[in-house]
């Protein structure tokens, strides 16, 4: 469970996490309640980030690598939030992410393993659970236009900063090892045409381009004043993985605040959010949900009976 929130207005910004961490393992689930969520970006000015989802990068606790970064940082400043998030950028890449080559293609050629092994159980379920020769073909038809609906979808979403310039070209050229290994999997073991291969690897580059969060992502919210900034910001940004040198995040605009003439105050939660917009709000978020639905049901039965 994890539950941080960031109250601001043109006085000030508090920010609070809860404590709690839950690990996955092979022997089932643990909960810590010691979990670092919030870390001083500096030492010499109002600055910090909150960190929800995933605890680790690549294998490295972000905790640990925001306290390298401060002592890098020193008491240099930037003019805003957003010159903090860059400096911050520019630091894990100059650093190599803190991972060996190794472990970056190890937890790509996972997030790739996992994005077709899903695809391919939900097309399982839907053709009856059951794979026979007769029914591979229809199989196969059914994963190739699960892949070419999420093209479509991917191709429209929002694109990543962190791969904004990086080509598919490049990107097969880095994979050559992980794609044989993928050949293997669906040709050899399966028998399905190459077209489905070829699919599965530009779709697979698409997710990544697109600002979808996938496994193990995490959110950094960095909140604070900059040099020039009068007013406190609160500025998001998903992180995932890295590979062939360049990292793959974008910044949350929707859930980010910016105090201004125009906004002058903002409460802004994230991770486990339902407590929080239930005090907001004054409704749960399920039960409101449940309501919409139940109503545009109702709606639209009525509808069908005044046209009846």
């Amino acid at each position: 469970m994890t539950a941080i929130v960031g109250v601001l207005n043109k006085h000030a910004i508090a920010i609070a996490a809860d404590s709690a961490a839950t690990i996955n393992g092979a022997l089932g689930r643990k909960v810590l309640n010691q979990a670092t969520k919030i870390v001083t970006l500096s030492k010499f000015h109002p600055v910090a980030v909150m960190i929800y989802s995933s605890s680790s990068f690549l294998g490295t606790p972000w905790d640990v690598i925001v306290k390298l970064y401060r002592d890098r940082l020193g008491d240099n400043d930037f003019d805003s939030v957003s010159g903090y998030i860059s400096d911050f950028i520019q630091f894990l890449t100059d650093n190599h992410f803190f991972s060996s080559d190794e472990l970056q293609k190890k937890y790509l050629r996972f997030q790739l393993f996992k994005f077709y092994q899903e695809i391919e159980s939900r097309a399982i379920t839907q053709i009856g659970g059951e794979v026979t020769d007769s029914s591979k073909s229809y199989l196969f038809k059914t994963i190739k236009d699960r892949l070419n609906a999420l093209k479509v979808f991917y191709e429209q979403h929002h694109q990543c900063e962190g791969l904004a310039s990086y080509t598919f070209e490049r990107f097969q050229e880095y994979c050559t090892d992980i794609f044989k290994d993928l050949y293997e999997y669906i040709i050899d073991k399966t028998g399905a045409p190459e077209e489905l291969f070829d699919l599965t690897k530009h779709v697979f580059y698409l997710l990544l381009k697109s600002s979808k969060n996938i496994v193990g992502y995490t959110g950094l919210v960095f909140v604070g004043y900059g040099k020039e900034e009068i007013f406190p910001s609160l500025m998001p940004i998903n992180i995932a993985i890295a590979f062939d040198g360049v990292l793959r995040y974008y910044y949350d605009h929707q859930s980010e605040a910016i105090i201004s003439e125009s906004n002058s105050a903002a409460i802004c939660p994230f991770a486990q959010t339902d407590v929080m917009e239930t005090i907001l709000t004054g409704i749960d978020p399920s039960v409101k949900n449940f309501i919409s639905e139940l109503f545009f049901k109702s709606l639209k039965a009525y509808s069908g009976l005044v046209s009846n």
